[in-house]
């Protein structure tokens, strides 16, 4: 059994055979039959494992035909074998081989079906599990601009540039490495201060500092305080423009008579003043181009136009939540899953719909960029690389893997979970991120799967050192054709085909994965070389 001790922190819960999946990304701890303590030792496969031991020993009958007759789970083999399965299996007391390969869920289900064909009532067993740890949400770095609202904050009073520094590096918000910090740090103010001398093409959308000049000729720098009623979720300038400047009865009209865009030219803007009541000139003109959004053909929409108020909050709560669990998001994922809840009159594709979550999203820490090399574009922190980013995803999709699904997962699964991320993503950072994690195809469902899982026999990276140095030996090249063709006589099997390689590339990063020996090997050109120090 499982030391209780590791788990007396955490609160237990009861397997309820109804709904496995609430046991994924657990561990178990105790599990008792008819008030017979079942001991195991790990995880749930090695449960699965003492609880097929027991109903051998219990109900030998019926135990019998699990070598024939009775199919665990949807498969199409026997629950008992003969022979160790293709994928992960675990050996029996009886000599009999049992199939492992399954998640949690998985694993529940076939543990629900065993004990009914044994005439046992679930009632009758108690299976008590810890759930783990949570993945801690990923952390970054405070920007530049945020350490200086922190420091502003805190002391509630105008301060220059190098007190402003001086407190930053006091209290440790942020390292600079810069040669000229100060400067770099007066930039960053400046550009963000609603009377900045900055050309427009350099300052920030949305100011959040103002800047004054005190008697003793010293420029000193205070938050921005803004009037009116700002609401958090909306542009600032949206809002304060809205209350302060542009008349409600031109908004009304552009929402109820222009739902499907407005055009800034001579005969619209005559027609939207008559329906309004009010006269535009140049200035209320320049102040609508600012509050609504401009589609790139030049069409402009009002914000509750494109979508309801309560559809953009929730885009935009939704999207802060992804860039706060993982650094960033897939834009077009975003908008598969707003598509039906906007104005298709105006957002009509992707493109689009990236260009007014830039406009509707009041964050300066934000960029969206294709990524480099596989072109998917994502909105992400400024302060990480995204290919950084990435790589932290394929960490913790690892270590779902390993610790709630056992190393093997459906895509469908995996999707759900890395809900920021298209398949198509998801597939990359697989491929491209994460050397011990396989995307397969089994029976027709992709999975993605840890090298673990895949079953090789346990001596295989000395059959893959031995296989190399007999073809080296003899003048052959190791070549991708070569040194399948060895692998596959020196194990007796078609080593792809049963090992469910999908193609070339997952291929060479599974015989890079275990080769250990020496001389260190890499592909190159399609030959498995040695490389030299």
């Amino acid at each position: 059994m499982v030391d209780s001790n590791d788990h007396a922190s955490k609160v237990l819960h009861r397997v309820d055979f109804a709904d496995p999946n609430m046991c994924s990304g657990s561990d178990p701890v105790s599990c008792s039959i008819n008030n017979t303590q079942i001991p195991f030792e790990g995880n749930w496969r090695d449960l699965l494992v003492a609880i097929s031991e027991y109903c051998i020993s219990e109900f030998q009958e019926k135990t019998d035909s699990l070598k024939s007759t009775w199919y665990s789970h949807h498969s199409s083999i026997p629950y008992m074998l003969n022979e160790k399965p293709r994928m992960t299996g675990k050996k029996l007391n009886n000599g009999y081989w049992i199939n492992v390969h399954y998640s949690i869920s998985q694993i529940i289900l076939v543990i629900t079906g065993l004990c009914r064909y044994c005439g046992m009532s679930l009632d009758d067993i108690e299976i008590k599990y810890a759930p783990k740890t949570k993945t801690q949400k990923l952390t970054r770095t405070m920007t530049v601009k945020e350490a200086v609202l922190k420091v502003l904050s805190h002391t509630k009073q105008s301060m220059t540039v190098k007190e402003i520094y001086d407190e930053i590096i006091k209290q440790g918000l942020y390292t600079f490495g810069a040669k000229n910090p100060i400067n770099i740090l007066r930039k960053v103010i400046e550009s963000a201060c609603d009377n900045t001398g900055f050309s427009e093409k350099y300052r920030v959308t949305t100011p959040s500092f103002h800047s004054e000049m005190k008697g003793d000729g010293k420029r000193v720098y205070s938050i921005k305080t803004t009037e009116g009623i700002v609401d958090k979720i909306m542009p600032q300038n949206v809002n304060d423009a809205r209350i302060i400047t542009v008349p409600d009865s031109i908004l009304n009209v552009l929402l109820t008579d222009y739902s499907n865009g407005f055009r800034f030219d001579a005969t619209a803007l005559r027609l939207l003043s008559n329906k309004a009541g009010v006269e535009i000139d140049n200035t209320l003109q320049s102040e609508l181009k600012r509050i609504l959004f401009r589609r790139s053909d030049g069409v402009y929409f009002a914000i509750d136009a494109v979508a309801s108020i309560d559809t953009l909050n929730n885009l935009i709560e939704y999207t802060n939540a992804l860039l706060e669990e993982f650094g960033c998001f897939e834009i077009s994922e975003v908008y598969r899953l707003y598509a039906d809840k906007m104005n298709a009159k105006c957002i009509s594709n992707v493109d689009v719909f990236e260009d007014f979550y830039g406009f509707i999203n009041n964050r300066d820490d934000v960029r969206i960029a294709a990524i480099r090399y596989i072109r998917n574009k994502v909105a992400r922190l400024i302060n990480w690389n995204a290919w950084d980013l990435l790589n932290e995803v394929a960490k913790r999709i690892t270590k779902t893997l390993k610790e709630d699904f056992c190393g093997t997962a459906t895509e469908e699964e995996m999707h759900k979970l890395f809900r920021a991320f298209s398949v198509d993503l998801l597939a990359k950072i697989i491929k491209y991120c994460a050397d011990d994690i396989l995307r397969t195809e089994i029976n027709g469902i992709i999975v993605y799967q840890t090298l673990e899982t895949l079953g090789l026999i346990d001596e295989f990276s000395q059959v893959l050192a031995e296989t190399l140095e007999k073809l080296c030996s003899i003048g052959i090249s190791p070549s991708e054709d070569n040194l399948h063709t060895a692998l596959s006589l020196a194990i007796g099997v078609n080593f792809k085909s049963e090992y469910n390689i999908p193609d070339a590339e997952t291929y060479r990063r599974l015989i890079d994965a275990y080769y250990k020996a020496e001389p260190p090997r890499k592909w190159k050109g399609g030959i498995f070389s040695e490389v030299s120090d």
